[in-house]
């Protein structure tokens, strides 16, 4: 058996790692080359996963119920806005019962958005990622697209129900563009910039986080 640390590399596990690693890196490549954003490097993009989300490694348990908070905005990026719809959507997090370990502001921007998301999707430690801003329609809303970008499979019942729950409180929800969707083992949802229309969104969402991830990591036995 070749193995790197353990892992099998002809595993199903194995090739899906390497195979989102050359996409990660062609992206890293792109936008470094773009940008000139030494964190997007394409260090920042070669990671192979050498233990599965949420299984035992060197005897330590990796929660699986894990995420990250990410806000697409000019004004919060800039430090001329104050992140309340992050913060927001972090405290929710916690409350759900889920661990925040990265948090993050990008102004709006296709490619530097798609790279942080690129970056966490290959984060062994994250299993969720929720966006916030950016789902509008102006020119700079640009949060879907970078979404799109990253995700290998949509789960358009996500971002319907959340805007059909917003719609009972303002019409003006049906301008609103948010994705969902998943990439490898990552769960990734996009939520609106106001801090109530989080609070709305993230209550729609919420009874169905944990068994997306369980569910995206393997676990797909009914009750896992």
């Amino acid at each position: 058996m070749a193995a790197i640390d353990g892992v099998d590399l002809f595993s199903s596990t194995a090739r899906c790692s390497m195979a989102k690693d050359t996409t990660w890196l062609a992206m890293g490549l792109a936008v470094y080359a773009a940008t000139g954003v030494a964190d997007n490097s394409p260090a920042q993009f070669m990671r192979f996963k050498r233990a599965p989300k949420g299984e035992r490694k060197d005897g330590e348990y990796m929660d699986r119920y894990t995420a990250a908070v990410l806000t697409a905005s000019d004004g919060v990026a800039a430090g001329t806005r104050q992140d309340k719809s992050g913060d927001t959507l972090q405290r929710l997090l916690e409350e759900a019962g889920f661990t925040v370990v990265e948090r993050t502001a990008v102004a709006d921007d296709q490619a530097r958005l798609a790279a942080v998301l690129g970056r966490w999707a290959g984060d062994a430690r994250i299993h969720l990622v929720l966006t916030t801003g950016g789902t509008g329609a102006g020119p700079r809303d640009v949060t879907p697209e970078a979404t799109r970008q990253v995700i290998d499979k949509e789960l358009p019942g996500v971002a319907e129900a959340m805007r059909s729950e917003s719609l009972r409180h303002t019409p003006f929800a049906m301008t609103s563009r948010q994705a969902a969707g998943i990439a490898g083992d990552t769960v990734i949802i996009n939520l609106p910039g106001s801090e109530k229309a989080v609070r709305e969104c993230f209550a729609v969402i919420r009874p169905v986080l944990r068994h997306l991830v369980d569910l995206v990591c393997g676990h797909t036995a009914h009750g896992a």
